[in-house]
């Protein structure tokens, strides 16, 4: 089994162990009873069980402790109520409004699965998850091009990695090599730009920041270390500033281009363009280094876009 394995095994089981037992608990009874915890050495299970609580508080686990007045010890506890969210009440409407998002965002989505398994959960009980997708839902649902179920999996290690903040290993596929190379990176975001996934990371190698697309990672994507933590991302770290310029604006800027779009479109045109221009009663302002591929994402529009200037 793995180390992230063994790790969420033993906090689960921490967790369900302090919620059973409706009595304060010293560190003895949880080295004795909470599975994962009981073949260490006290060196080794004190370092661990300072870990998994950090850890889980982090998380909102709301773990208390107070120290016996006797004794010395340290107790701990967590009550149930005390962990529990209150009941969530969605209605047919709202609870199909979040199917069809999830079938959206299958596919381009780093943590669609923890979001299935949720709504899952919202939905016991209740029609309609377990049933065929809907014509509705069909129809708006959008896989990335590049989509895969290995892109899935890869997704999910970085994704975990980053919040980890655990270095990784992986091969690297790049158009200007003939073959793949070995890359250990520092996973700092992950980011989707027109339809494509990429981590953006220190390259401990190459001592730089550097973006990676994720489907051109080859093999499996590895822990460098078995440490809890390998790094801690820089404060002033900005996933913005590696964003990977719209086609049209590769290259220097030769201009700003004006584009007046529909109703209907204007408020896509913001959500999903944002970060290359604005909109303002109709008109979407974007810089171009290239003209013609701007031009050929209005005639993609089929319409609900016509250029204004040039």
């Amino acid at each position: 089994m793995s180390h992230d394995a063994d790790k969420l095994i033993r906090q689960l089981s921490l967790v369900a162990f302090l919620m059973a037992e409706r009595r304060l608990l010293t560190a003895r009874d949880v080295k004795s009873n909470v599975e994962g915890y009981s073949e260490m050495s006290d060196e080794a299970f004190a370092r661990r069980f300072y870990s998994d609580r950090a850890e889980l508080t982090a998380l909102g686990v709301p773990l208390q402790s107070q120290r016996d007045e006797f004794t010395g010890e340290e107790l701990y506890t967590l009550r149930s109520e005390h962990y529990f969210l209150d009941r969530l009440e969605l209605d047919n409407d709202e609870l199909a409004a979040l199917q069809t998002a999830l079938y959206y965002l299958e596919g381009k989505f780093a943590y669609a699965e923890p979001l299935r398994l949720a709504l899952q959960n919202l939905a016991l009980g209740r029609s309609g998850f377990a049933e065929p997708t809907t014509e509705t839902a069909e129809r708006v649902r959008v896989s990335a091009p590049d989509y895969s179920p290995e892109l899935a999996g890869r997704l999910s290690k970085l994704e975990s990695a980053i919040s980890k903040q655990r270095t990784v290993r992986f091969g690297y596929w790049s158009p200007r090599r003939t073959r793949s190379g070995e890359r250990t990176v520092n996973p700092y975001a992950l980011r989707l730009d027109d339809g494509n996934w990429y981590v953006v990371g220190h390259d401990l190698e190459r001592k730089t920041e550097r973006t990676f697309k994720v489907s051109r990672i080859r093999g499996d994507i590895r822990f460098a270390t078995r440490r809890e933590r390998d790094f801690r991302t820089p404060a002033d770290f900005d996933v913005e500033k590696h964003r990977i310029p719209r086609p049209w604006q590769i290259g220097e800027t030769v201009g700003t281009a004006r584009v007046s779009v529909s109703d209907d479109t204007a408020w896509w045109v913001k959500r999903t363009l944002s970060d290359a221009g604005t909109v303002e009663d109709g008109v979407f302002e974007t810089d171009y280094a290239n003209v013609e591929l701007l031009a050929g994402w209005v005639l993609r529009q089929n319409g609900r876009a016509a250029p204004l200037e040039p």
